[in-house]
């Protein structure tokens, strides 16, 4: 009898155990369902207020000009004399001056910038000229309000603050980059510019696309700001010293080391800098206080200072022109007070280079004939077809053995010839150049691991050249073109095997 009620009171307790620990995981699961219709129910009514004031500002803007920036709805740092007209669609991180600070690596007098401030003050017209690769350009941007590309890119997002900072003057920009294109590219091009605008500050942002080393870097970055200086002499210049893709540790580490040959350049030159890769490297390795634009603070993110890929998306673009418009404040408020004297032009000056490196870069400033795939016409060649192999990057391109193009170009006191094509580590072949019955051969195929634009210049008029410029290892010596004074010659280009070929400018001198 007695063992029969010990089991008895066993199974009860049994059963009270059992009981207890079912109300309490009925209670748990009670809870985390409470918990995730909480957030479900707070994050939808987040989307619903983002998308509503999305559509309050496209209804707001579309009698407004086609511009990258938003109308102004909020402000953006502590600081009372800087101001920038961030986007009010969605939710937007200000950077604080902290690292707005880590732009400005020095402090310059400049005699341009103190003739741009006039200008400004007096509202005067104001043409900005950008310069760059395919980041200035604007690739792969496009913003929540529909703008692309060029719209999207940061030197509108400038221009939008230039015009709300001076109100009274009539600021232009002209977005004149070209992708994949580095100094030793667009240098032969300035000539062209510098017969259709009058810039009174030129932007210079190459800093992605280079790949040469060290020593070649400095020498070819020289070259450009000699140049532009000599076409534009009473323009101010601003070096922006962009950020390279995250995508590679390597990557970054080139990044570093081209910006110790841009930065010795600009520093011996006191140019004016905005170092974007120290914005970056101090925003994403440190934890600061970021704030947000408007409430509700949880949607506010940490920015996007630099996308971990080759084309940063449309946040970049606005903290990279948030970057220049307070280094361009500083720059101008010290300006307006300089009364030193006028110094002597750059291409004048002694040189961070020595001048007989200089000019050995051949530049063809004046061409006297150009054939550029962006705005050429339509060619029935059905062995090279002009078009966009990728968007906005067009070329005759051929992919045949064989193929053959040809070009008429005019030569002038100094016969010059050159030819940009694409470069790239995989799936490039190789052509050969003709003229005045000598061949060279150029190869598409390189061992860096990038794909931009590449020039090959030449001394038309000589009989003998060497292909230094287009091989690795020892140079090898070549014919000439031996092309007479005040001439037309035919350049005929044929595809040599291996690949795909493109062509993108061939122009003479």
């Amino acid at each position: 009898m007695m063992a029969v009620q010990n089991l008895t009171r066993r199974i009860r307790r049994s059963n009270v155990q059992k009981a207890h620990w079912l109300r309490t995981a009925v209670l748990i699961g009670f809870a985390l369902l409470c918990f995730t219709c909480a957030r479900v129910c707070v994050c939808a009514c987040a989307c619903a207020f983002s998308f509503r004031a999305a559509n309050e500002v496209a209804k707001e803007t579309v009698a407004l000009p086609k511009t990258a920036v938003a109308p102004p709805k909020s402000e953006a740092c502590e600081d009372a004399k800087f101001k920038f007209p961030y986007p009010g669609v969605f939710p937007f991180c200000r950077l604080p001056n902290e690292l707005l600070q880590r732009a400005l690596p020095r402090r310059v007098p400049d005699p341009g910038m103190a003739l741009l401030s006039k200008k400004l003050l007096r509202g005067d017209l104001v043409r900005v000229l950008a310069l760059g690769g395919s980041v200035t350009v604007g690739h792969d941007c496009t913003t929540p309000w529909g703008a692309v590309g060029n719209d999207c890119a940061w030197p509108t997002h400038l221009e939008a603050w230039f015009r709300q900072r001076y109100p009274r003057s009539n600021v232009r920009v002209t977005n004149a980059a070209v992708a994949a294109t580095s100094p030793k590219v667009v240098v032969h091009s300035l000539g062209s510019l510098a017969s259709t605008i009058k810039p009174d500050l030129v932007i210079l942002d190459f800093l992605v696309n280079e790949l040469d080393d060290d020593y070649q870097t400095a020498l070819h970055y020289e070259k450009l700001i000699v140049i532009v200086w000599q076409l534009f002499p009473d323009s101010a210049v601003l070096s922006v010293e962009g950020a390279c893709t995250a995508k590679m540790a390597r990557g970054r580490l080139a990044c570093r080391r081209h910006l110790v040959g841009h930065l010795h350049i600009v520093d011996y030159h006191q140019i004016p800098t905005i170092n974007y890769v120290d914005v970056v490297d101090y925003g994403l390795g440190r934890r600061l206080n970021w704030s947000c634009s408007f409430k509700p603070a949880f949607s506010c993110r940490r920015p996007n200072l630099w996308a971990p890929n080759h084309h940063p998306a449309w946040h970049t673009h606005v903290y990279m022109a948030v970057a220049i418009a307070y280094g361009m404040t500083q720059y101008l408020s010290r300006a307006a007070t300089y009364n030193g004297s006028t110094l002597v032009p750059l291409h004048l000056r002694p040189t961070f280079n020595s001048r007989s490196a200089l000019d050995s870069l051949s530049v063809c400033i004046q061409p006297q004939k150009t054939y550029d795939a962006r705005f050429a016409p339509r060619q029935r060649n059905w062995t090279w077809r002009l078009f966009e192999d990728r968007p906005g990057k067009p070329g005759w391109i051929s992919t045949l053995r064989g193929a053959r193009i040809c070009f008429d170009l005019d030569f002038g006191a100094h016969p010059f010839m050159g030819i940009s094509y694409l470069r790239s580590y995989e799936g490039m072949g190789q052509a050969n150049i003709s003229m005045n019955g000598c061949t060279i051969p150029i190869a598409g195929l390189w061992g860096k691991h990038a794909s931009v634009a590449d020039t090959l210049v030449l001394n038309a008029a000589r009989r003998w050249v060497y292909d230094d410029k287009m091989f690795e290892g020892d140079a090898r010596r070549r014919c000439g073109f031996h092309v007479a004074q005040n001439s037309t010659k035919e350049l005929c280009i044929t595809h040599g095997g291996g690949g795909k070929f493109k062509i993108l400018q061939v122009f003479s001198c």
